[in-house]
């Protein structure tokens, strides 16, 4: 992918008014708020000035060249506009408008006639029916998100705009930025195994996390994931028949069957979550940079029955709960009460201070098995 599609020199948002509150009018407020040094252009004709910035009927009527145009405007409207972008040749064209192929036969022909006139142009599309995107080294805040957490070392792919809103909820709430946070929206041109190539070769993300109601190619997928030297993350709906239906609802997608899904997620070596807060914890682990080299682990627990669940759900996730060294259950034996369980896990009792946590966690970490 070009680097001009997520960092645009200039960029024109379609939509914006004097009203706050429209969705286009808090994207153009987004960028401004975020520092973006581009060039902005809003497109309104029936002002002169929005938020301090010239206002142009049209996309045509900007003398300058425009990078990316920005649409949230009732679908009814797009194709004239996606004209004018074919005629400016503009890069790129980002359609947060609903009411496409989501919407039943009638919208699907809209999508599918405005995603080949752009093709045909050599011009880029995102969406249509999407938060927009950010990132945070150029940037470039083109969502209409609430807040943006600002940068990181992560980046967050999701075909549901609300999904991104929410893990960005989250993250605002407790520190954790993002390189890039992008909404596929219809996906009817950019899709996730093209931003995944760019991520993994991108040198300010170190892991991926994606929300995705299905897959554009799943073998690319699969093949992508085995080769990244990058963790990545993954929420993968549809497992009832009810969900499926409400994914072709949400996004006009077509849902594969989940046990293909879930196939193809072990196959990859992704990490699958259940849920955003799943999710969410997943990706504050990934901050920290510490990631398992292998499956072999050891369980510290300060009570029998959880460190049992643990056992469960370890073996079951394909983790193996190794035994402890001759050298580690010495130590153990030295640092720990006498009523301590110092096999796989290591139970330190219900009294256990921060000082006991840590003589066991060390130990284990030190153990050759572990």
């Amino acid at each position: 992918m070009e680097n001009q599609i997520l960092a645009p020199k200039s960029i024109a948002i379609v939509g914006v008014s004097e009203s706050k509150e429209k969705i286009g009018s808090v994207i153009l407020q987004n960028l401004m708020k975020d520092g973006y040094n581009g060039k902005i252009y809003p497109i309104n004709p029936k002002y002169e000035e929005l938020f301090g910035k010239k206002s142009y009927p049209d996309i045509l009527a900007v003398k300058e060249d425009i990078e990316t145009v920005c649409i949230a405007i009732p679908y009814q409207f797009v194709e004239q506009v996606v004209d004018q972008c074919i005629e400016k040749k503009v890069k790129s064209v980002v359609i947060i408008s609903a009411g496409f192929k989501e919407t039943g036969e009638q919208g699907k022909e809209l999508e599918e006639r405005i995603a080949n006139r752009l093709k045909d142009a050599n011009i880029r599309l995102l969406g249509p029916n999407c938060l927009g995107y950010i990132n945070n080294k150029a940037k470039v805040n083109l969502t209409f998100a609430r807040e943006n957490p600002g940068n990181g070392n992560i980046a967050f792919i999701s075909q549901s705009g609300a999904f991104c809103t929410i893990i960005l909820d989250m993250a605002c709430a407790k520190g954790l930025g993002f390189s890039n946070v992008i909404s596929l929206g219809n996906k009817a041109d950019i899709q996730e195994n093209e931003l995944l190539t760019t991520f993994l070769n991108d040198s300010d993300t170190s892991a991926i996390a994606m929300y995705l109601e299905e897959f554009t190619d799943g073998k690319e997928l699969v093949s992508l994931c085995q080769k990244s030297k990058k963790p990545i993350l993954i929420i993968a709906p549809g497992s009832s028949e009810k969900s499926q239906l409400a994914i072709s609802s949400h996004t006009g997608s077509l849902a594969s069957s989940y046990d293909t899904t879930t196939a193809a997620i072990k196959k990859s070596n992704m990490i699958l979550a259940e849920n955003s807060e799943e999710l969410f914890k997943l990706m504050e682990m990934m901050k920290l940079k510490s990631i398992p080299r292998g499956k072999r682990i050891a369980i510290v627990t300060n009570a029998g029955g959880p460190g049992i669940i643990a056992v469960d759900r370890a073996e079951k996730e394909g983790l193996e709960v190794v035994n402890l060294g001759e050298k580690t259950r010495e130590k153990l034996l030295k640092d720990l009460p006498e009523e301590s369980n110092i096999a796989n896990p290591i139970d330190i009792l219900g009294d256990a201070k921060k000082d006991r946590y840590e003589d066991a966690i060390l130990a284990a970490l030190d153990d050759i098995n572990v």
